[in-house]
């Protein structure tokens, strides 16, 4: 049998390898392309620099809208002055805290858990007068509760804002309001009579002293002779 090469075979090994060309040789015998000789590659500083890269260009066929809820508010505080109670909170966004909320609902209780577990079951406020501001805009409210607030009475409040879309906020933090009322302070115990004159006072104590001692001498002298006056009777 006459000796015979094959044809040449060529197999790409991946994308970014090179291709082997492979040598079948009769009678069975293989031998490949010598390999490559190394390159050395040495790091090169090129600096800072940009590039720019073109992408392909795509169409959105279906209506892809999205709703986001107005951002949790995190600053709510409250103090009660006299029967009235005053809020004050940073105001949300339509989304997030982009843009202006449609509204506001503020609820409040006695109970601490109350609006912990089940915010929407604790006493309501009227807010329809209340219009939200542009979020970031410091936010005020004040109202008086149905009930008689005396002292060291404790109310608990929270809030959540809703958007044009009726989404709704998470409930905000829980702020805490007590009443102390202070007790009168005591009157002042009244003060001595100053002294206007202090030379004139001393000379009429001086003047006190020698009129008692004089009224002292005379009583003796009238209880001595008295006394004399029995003996020789």
């Amino acid at each position: 049998m006459a000796d015979f090469q094959l044809s040449e075979c060529v197999f790409i090994l991946s994308s970014v390898t090179a291709i082997t060309s492979i040598y079948i040789l009769y009678p069975g015998k293989v031998e490949l392309n010598p390999p490559k000789p190394p390159v050395n590659v040495q790091p090169v500083d090129v600096g800072s620099f940009t590039r720019a890269v073109t992408g392909e260009s795509f169409v959105v066929e279906k209506d892809a809208t999205l709703n986001f809820p107005p951002n949790k508010i995190t600053d709510l505080t409250a103090e009660i002055q006299e029967d009235t109670v005053l809020l004050n909170w940073t105001a949300p966004g339509e989304d997030y805290d982009y843009g202006t909320a449609q509204s506001y609902e503020i609820r409040w209780s006695e109970d601490l858990e109350t609006l912990q577990n089940n915010f929407s079951s604790a006493n309501v406020l009227n807010t329809s007068a209340l219009q939200p501001q542009e979020s970031g805009s410091a936010e005020h409210h004040s109202f008086q509760p149905n009930i008689t607030v005396t002292h060291d009475t404790t109310l608990f409040f929270a809030l959540q804002s809703m958007d044009q879309q009726a989404e709704k906020s998470e409930v905000s933090n829980i702020a805490r309001a007590t009443k102390i009322v202070s007790s009168p302070s005591p009157s002042p115990s009244p003060r001595p009579p100053a002294i206007s004159n202090p030379g004139l006072n001393l000379t009429a104590i001086i003047v006190s002293v020698c009129a008692v001692a004089i009224v002292a001498s005379v009583l003796a002298v009238v209880i001595t002779s008295a006394l004399k006056g029995k003996r020789h009777n």
